[in-house]
């Protein structure tokens, strides 16, 4: 596709790109993406940086149908499957690859993933919270796609022969398979069954010794599959149970926000990942969605985030909006909707009319280096904050130390929201306070949800079948630990079987207390009631 023929189908008119780029063009042909960051556009618009970006995304859409649409002619029996550049919403550099995961997951038959949790620079090891927010996007895009999802890469051992610190354990193998697993993929490819002999991953990869017989890997495979294979109950026709937590996110708002730092030193997903974090130590089930197309799974969460929300188009807004007003709890958090669609701030004041109405609450002024304080202690206010005038119906949560609100809480129609003057995730990555914690579980108290007190070791998901539920909990941590898990849902008194060493554990009034040993994992299944 033509970058000049993109911007004439979006914009129309010369006159209203030059309106909306701040520019004096005379023809579509004269505008050419090696100005788009000049001094000029960078003081003008923030259109011309970005347009560009997202016409870089959406041209590698129309190669990926283009190629998916070829092989459909010839081929009108086998499914086609796009592989996604996994996760990659999140990475410092969104502009490497220009991949719109959730735009592409509409495109083909199948939608893959590829994983390698010790390669190319990762070790998710110490932050099973990330590990487990790298599997989760991707499948998110396939479920929101309504796509069978596939896991077409799991690394399997060394990247090459010169890689240390790319060794795959035994145990991690075991984790990162029933990680997956509990995302609900349709298959798994293991890569690679055997190493490579030949190339620059030469001696890398692989289940089996160099000739193709067994190795320790292979054998704790072929473990797992008997055991998985020993319970189609659950494992047969399964899905991932409903998400308490959605993160609303989209490629376009990233873009605006890496725009405003001038495209360097991103950390939107570490924003991203703190608020993810948050959650996840809870022990709740979330899923990602794209805020451009929410659905009705969208408006049945009870919970929806929106982090770095600095770009808001009018129909994003009013989804919210329908969101709150019908029952959700809609979290954000600082200069959400400082851009509207034209990368202008709301001449009404941040952040725009209908974004107070639903938040109750205007940006007065900004500050940085500043404090906010709860339950008598203090913490610091993550990057900058806002200083905010508050309607009376708010409710002050959590104030600075200048006494100005810090955390706000408004009621819109049936639903809640919470707005913190920070960037809050950023300090969630580092570490989630007790404090912030309970702080959130007195909303959870009408939701169906298992509530779990675990260390930030510990990873719990779900799965469920038409007639059964699974939990997986993994112990990361070289200590014992325990887990205390409250709300299952079961019949009465309860046992749930952990079906890797068929241990009993008695769940009473919805309550039990889970012993995990060092780098260990359990699978608990039990029926539905």
């Amino acid at each position: 596709m033509c970058y000049q023929k993109w911007l004439k189908e979006k914009y129309k008119d010369i006159e209203i790109i030059n309106h909306d780029w701040c520019r004096r063009y005379g023809a579509f042909s004269q505008i050419t993406p090696n100005k788009r960051r000049a001094g000029y556009s960078v003081w003008s618009s923030l259109l011309p940086a970005i347009d560009y970006e997202k016409f870089r995304s959406e041209n590698l859409l129309e190669i990926n149908t283009f190629l998916t649409n070829t092989a459909k002619k010839y081929d009108k029996v086998h499914p086609i499957m796009i592989d996604g550049i996994s996760s990659l919403i999140i990475r410092d550099t969104v502009l490497m690859r220009n991949s719109d995961e959730f735009a592409t997951a509409e495109i083909p038959d199948h939608y893959g993933a590829t994983f390698y949790p010790k390669s190319w620079g990762r070790n998710y090891k110490d932050t099973p919270w990330m590990l487990s927010m790298y599997y989760t996007i991707p499948s998110s895009a396939a479920r929101k796609a309504k796509k069978p999802y596939v896991i077409n890469e799991l690394q399997t051992h060394t990247q090459s022969a010169l890689t240390p610190g790319s060794e795959v354990s035994t145990q991690e193998m075991r984790n990162w398979i029933w990680m997956c697993l509990f995302t609900a993929p349709k298959s798994i490819q293991l890569w690679r069954w055997r190493p490579f002999l030949h190339g620059y991953q030469v001696t890398g990869r692989g289940l089996t010794q160099f000739d193709g017989t067994p190795n320790k890997r292979s054998e704790e495979v072929e473990k797992l599959l008997s055991i998985v294979n020993s319970h189609p109950e659950l494992f047969k026709d399964f899905t991932i149970k409903k998400p308490v937590v959605r993160m609303a996110v989209s490629y376009s708002n990233r873009l605006a926000f890496d725009s405003l730092l001038k495209w360097k030193n991103s950390f939107w997903g570490i924003d991203v990942e703190g608020w993810y974090r948050l959650f996840w130590e809870l022990g709740l089930p979330v899923e990602f969605t794209n805020m451009e197309d929410f659905d009705e799974r969208d408006f049945s969460t009870p919970i929806m985030i929106l982090p770095c929300g600095v770009q808001l188009t009018k129909k994003e807004i009013k989804d919210f909006q329908t969101y709150v007003e019908n029952g959700g709890l809609l979290i954000a958090d600082c200069r959400m909707g400082v851009l509207n669609e034209k990368c202008e701030a709301p001449k009404e004041g941040i952040p725009g009319k209908e974004l107070s109405k639903l938040f109750g609450f205007v940006e007065e002024d900004v500050s940085s280096g500043e404090k906010f304080i709860i339950n008598n202690k203090t913490f610091e206010a993550p990057y900058m904050n806002q200083i905010l005038k508050v309607d009376e119906n708010c409710k002050i949560l959590a104030k600075m130390e200048s006494s100005a609100p810090a955390i706000i809480e408004h009621t819109f129609g049936k639903g809640k929201t919470l707005y913190f003057n920070s960037i809050f995730g950023v300090g969630l990555k580092e570490n989630v306070p007790k404090e912030i914690k309970e702080l959130i579980k007195p909303y959870l108290k009408t939701i169906d949800c298992i509530i779990a007190e675990k260390e930030n070791t510990t990873h719990i998901s779900y799965l469920e079948s038409k007639t059964h539920y699974g939990m997986l909990i993994i112990n990361f941590a070289n200590t014992p630990t325990s887990c205390s898990l409250s709300r299952i849902p079961t019949k009465g008194d309860q046992q749930i079987v952990n079906i890797i060493n068929n241990e009993k554990v008695k769940v009473v009034n919805g309550q039990t207390k889970i012993q995990m040993e060092k780098n260990s994992c359990q699978v608990y299944v039990w029926k539905k009631g």
